[in-house]
């Protein structure tokens, strides 16, 4: 949070009237995701890899924390109702969708 704050006062030192948020600066990507998931994200069509292409790796640490976050996200749904969110499966490819 300092970061924001340093960054917000460098921004008005500046002159400029802009704020820098971070309202999920204390969540981890567990909690993201499984908040994401209430508000209904398409985890499908979303990744984070950090090799680009038209696929996710699933090797890079971006892909690592991201597969680690739905986890997380798909045990808490699992514990809340009972059967496995299936908007938090691993991206697949289809034709027309984001994973060709």
């Amino acid at each position: 949070m300092a970061f924001v704050q340093t960054y917000n006062n460098m921004l008005r030192t500046s002159g400029i009237s802009v704020e820098v948020v971070a309202p999920y600066i204390d969540k981890s990507k567990g909690w993201i995701c499984a908040h994401g998931q209430e508000l209904g994200v398409r985890f499908d069509e979303t990744w984070s890899c950090y090799r680009g292409g038209i696929q996710p790796c699933g090797e890079c640490e971006a892909c690592k924390k991201r597969e680690a976050a739905l986890a997380f996200a798909r045990s808490r749904a699992l514990n809340r109702t009972g059967t496995e969110a299936p908007e938090l499966a691993k991206p697949q490819a289809e034709e027309g969708g984001l994973f060709k």
